[in-house]
């Protein structure tokens, strides 16, 4: 992968790497790389000064990469690419040679029969879950040992919806009665006005983006505080991460951590399956926290 920053020293133009030519056709692939080059994230605001987003993934391609990651609107992004490579704009052998490239990969990772399954809606679905499924972590802890809980729901992106409704449902479907509190970033709700010690179980759920260029990656500073007091109470604490790990690198003192990769449905239904003993975590986390008081 790529990254959205420029190297001088190699291309005097002081481009970003993505879009490159002198460090990924000529530098990266005269040192023997014949494998697939990724950009990095269209999402990121370091590439955007360098065109439109049609513009930027059409030096991309011209300079080696073979995959775009994470375009705004992959299906418009398409069109347009599609017309460029007609008109030749781009070119049909630069992209004959991106194609090959991707084919190897599939072949060398996915049998006949994974391809097969990759062919219709339901069958991606099917796959999206249980990736999903396999990607709650227990960094510590495990099951619940209390059977009422105080539910706190730290929603960072605030959608506005019932965001924690799948892992509420299955919880209480489990015997875990459940009172749900909504925590707003506003600070509306004062944490050292929380009787935080009357429950025998409090557990915090924090909904972030993974996106790194996203301002919903990070716990808002009334968000830190109100974790901070709720890792003092007496009874079981467990806090479960719907998106970003890195928002539970300080709260070492809760007994019960979990973190899941989305907010999807899935995740939530397996993350509360996983807190009532009903199976056991399958993921690995990607990076390596610190957890800390």
């Amino acid at each position: 992968m790529t990254a959205h920053i420029s190297v001088p020293r190699i291309d005097v133009r002081g481009v970003p790497a993505t879009i490159s030519d002198e460090i990924i056709n000529k530098l990266l692939r005269d040192l023997g790389f014949r494998g697939l080059v990724f950009t990095d994230s269209f999402h990121m605001g370091a590439i955007d000064k360098f065109g439109s987003e049609e513009e930027i993934a059409s030096m991309a391609l011209t300079s080696g990469c073979d995959v775009i990651l994470d375009p705004r609107d992959p299906l418009d992004l398409l069109e347009k690419l599609i017309d460029k490579a007609g008109s030749g704009k781009i070119s049909l052998a630069l992209l004959d040679r991106a194609v090959e490239r991707v084919v190897s990969a599939k072949d060398s990772w996915l049998n006949k029969s994974d391809i097969k399954k990759l062919e219709n809606r339901t069958s991606g679905l099917d796959i999206i879950n249980e990736i999903a499924s396999r990607s709650v972590c227990v960094l510590k802890g495990g099951k619940l040992a209390a059977r009422k809980a105080k539910v706190y729901i730290l929603d960072v992106t605030q959608s506005g919806e019932d965001i924690s409704k799948p892992f509420v449902d299955n919880l209480t479907q489990g015997g875990i009665g459940c009172d749900v509190e909504i925590i707003l970033p506003s600070y509306e709700n004062n944490p050292s006005r929380l009787d935080i010690n009357s429950y025998e179980s409090i557990i915090c759920l924090i909904y972030t983006s993974v996106g790194a260029w996203s301002d919903y990656s990070r716990l808002p500073e009334a968000y830190r505080l109100f974790l901070k007091r709720v890792s003092y109470a007496e009874g079981e604490k467990v806090v479960v991460s719907f998106g970003s790990p890195y928002v539970v690198e300080r709260l070492k003192n809760f007994n019960t951590i979990v973190c899941t990769f989305d907010q999807l449905e899935v995740c939530q239904i397996v993350t509360a399956e996983v807190l009532l003993g009903l199976l056991e975590p399958q993921g690995n986390m990607p990076v390596e926290l610190a957890l800390k008081s």
